[in-house]
């Protein structure tokens, strides 16, 4: 028994050496769409919430489907201007709702207030829209990666369909994100 287990290891490492896992490994860092791999999920409170390091958040900043539009909101619970804009934003979602249009939402709360504040506050307020959180404590090493007039100052808002793209550094109200969608859409 003990020969079968060491042969079954030996061919499973070989595999992986000189077979399709490297392979694996490499399309693993290269997403196609924005399904990357997160560092850790907040799992209570009944949610489900994605932790990126700025790395595996870097997809969602690049249209895997040219034809639709992507709406990227940063905001966090302790930012009163971005919970002020939300509810903008799921009304904007309806308007807009048989449109190809993807809104995601990325917390920029501590980790510490994952599962109590955040948590809390998802569950509560949002409904399926998608929100993920970033863990990049470094903000001066990716702020610039999103766009390079953002100061690290929050709410922000990116707008991007295929090479098109739009950069907000304010809190949006509802009229304001309807104009600035449509000329995506139409």
């Amino acid at each position: 028994m003990k020969n079968i287990v060491q042969i079954f290891i030996f061919c499973l490492l070989f595999f992986c050496l000189f077979g399709n896992c490297n392979n694996a490994k490499e399309t693993s860092k290269m997403p196609q769409t924005h399904e990357t791999i997160a560092k850790e999920f907040i799992q209570t409170q009944g949610v489900n919430i994605p932790v990126y390091d700025f790395e595996g958040f870097a997809p969602y900043l690049q249209a895997p489907n040219e034809d639709t539009l992507y709406i990227i909101n940063f905001w966090a619970t302790w930012c009163a201007p971005c919970v002020a804009e939300l509810p903008h934003f799921f009304n904007a979602a309806k308007v807009f709702a048989n449109q190809p249009l993807k809104m995601i939402f990325v917390s920029l709360d501590l980790k510490k207030d994952y599962e109590t504040k955040l948590a809390k506050f998802v569950k509560e307020r949002f409904d399926n829209h998608t929100v993920v959180a970033l863990n990049a404590p470094n903000a001066n090493a990716w702020i610039e990666q999103v766009d390079k007039n953002w100061d690290g100052a929050i709410p922000v808002t990116l707008f991007y369909k295929g090479a098109k793209r739009s950069f907000y550094a304010t809190e949006l109200e509802e009229a304001q994100l309807i104009k600035i969608i449509e000329p995506f859409i139409l």
